[in-house]
């Protein structure tokens, strides 16, 4: 009677069964019952052999699998072609600085670096010439001797640039920063269109020769915030700051309460010092009255401003800024205006 064959797992268990008789018996039995051979019944794990690495790859096509050759020509050929970035030392471009953020320096060094050749060329040849020719050539010249006409002394002369069609903003500048005669400074100030020009505007206020009218002229168009800021500049003599200040002191009545409490509160108060002996109008009051204060600066401020009045330092000592610091509620409560009953509730 024959033997019934015996199962996969028998026949894996049984020592005297080679790996070969193993695989010869398993590929001869019934595919129904053992299944397609696993890559674990033909190697140990990390153990395959070339014969099984061919088993892999008996499914795909012969023109699918390229020979290694070919595969070692192509993965050459790719590093040759594949260059390293060369190393220029160079930083990105993206950190580079554009061309048209130069330092404001630079730029001021160019121009006086202008102005240092039409000085130049005034006092080696125009400055020979007799007054008559100056004005003369003032009234029919162009750049660069019309330039180099800005630096002359005469009044006269100057006219005459600005009676030449060929002048604009960059004569009128030159003539606003060099010119030192107020007659000078008045041709170029009759020019609304030069006097609008900010640049003008800041070297006449940076002259040491323009008068108090003329410097009225310029400033009392402006907001106090903008003559505040003229008073305080150190590009401007201390000679026209003066006149700044009497400017603004003379505006400070005349404006609207806004205005003036919004210069307050913009300075944090530094603007008092200023305008000692002026005093506040009701609705300037009511202004001041209706803020809440952060500003320790501001309030002390206020506290040390002779015409502050009542109203403002009862307010004051309400604020939870005050309240939170002793040394402010002390300065306040020791200004002569400060409320009787307001120091009696301290």
């Amino acid at each position: 009677m024959p033997r019934p064959p015996r199962t996969e797992a028998q026949l894996t268990a049984d020592p005297n069964i080679t790996t070969g008789e193993l695989q010869r018996l398993v590929g001869d039995s019934d595919e129904g019952e053992f299944g397609e051979p696993t890559m674990d019944d033909l190697a140990p794990v990390g153990e395959m052999t070339e014969d099984a690495d061919l088993a892999q790859r008996r499914d795909v096509p012969a023109a699918q699998v390229a020979p290694q050759g070919a595969v070692e020509a192509q993965v050459d050929a790719g590093a040759e072609d594949a260059e390293p970035p060369a190393d220029t030392g160079a930083e990105p471009p993206a950190e580079a600085a554009p061309d048209d953020e130069a330092p404001a320096e630079e730029a001021d060094a160019a121009s006086e670096a202008e102005e240092g050749n039409y000085r130049k060329l005034y006092e080696t040849e125009l400055s020979k010439l007799e007054a008559p020719e100056r004005e003369a050539l003032a009234r029919s010249g162009e750049d660069p001797r019309l330039l180099a006409l800005c630096f002359d002394a005469l009044p006269a002369v100057i006219k005459g640039i600005f009676e030449n069609q060929r002048s604009g903003p960059s004569h009128a500048r030159l003539v606003a920063r060099h010119h030192h005669t107020p007659q000078g400074l008045d041709v170029v100030m009759n020019r609304a269109e030069f006097l609008r020009d900010a640049q003008v505007q800041r070297y006449l206020l940076a002259n040491t020769m323009i008068q108090e009218a003329q410097l009225k002229r310029i400033l009392q168009p402006k907001r106090l915030l903008e003559i505040y800021k003229v008073t305080i500049s150190r590009e401007i003599p201390d000679r026209n700051r003066q006149k700044a200040r009497l400017v603004m002191r003379s505006k400070w009545s005349a404006t609207d309460a806004e205005e003036r409490a919004a210069l307050i509160f913009t300075t944090e108060g530094r603007c008092l010092n200023q305008l000692t002996g002026l005093p506040f109008d009701s609705k300037t009051v009511s202004m001041l009255c209706g803020k809440t204060y952060t500003s320790s600066l501001l309030v002390q401020n206020l506290a040390r401003f002779g015409a502050t009045p009542p109203p403002v330092l009862a307010h004051l000592l309400r604020q939870n800024l005050v309240r939170r610091q002793q040394m402010l509620k002390t300065v306040i409560l020791q200004h002569p205006n400060c409320p009787a009953d307001a120091k009696r509730r301290m």
